[in-house]
């Protein structure tokens, strides 16, 4: 369902600190993960599922491409 609704209608994620590019988090309540995504021109791209618990986020480097 979270990534049907991310593929649908992108911009509903909010904003992720990262210099290279924009990316987006939604946070999953069944599994209290987020969604780490970014959006290209014909798809959006899943960088990383991260524990919210956790207290940080994901090390994106490597993952996100420019």
């Amino acid at each position: 369902m979270t990534f049907r609704t991310i593929g649908a209608t992108p911009m509903i994620g909010k904003p992720y600190p990262y210099p290279r590019a924009t990316v987006h988090r939604v946070l999953m309540r069944a599994t209290r993960n987020h969604v780490y995504f970014v959006e290209r021109l014909d798809h959006v791209l899943v960088v990383a599922v991260w524990g919210a618990v956790r207290g940080g986020g994901p090390d994106l480097t490597g993952l996100v491409p420019r």
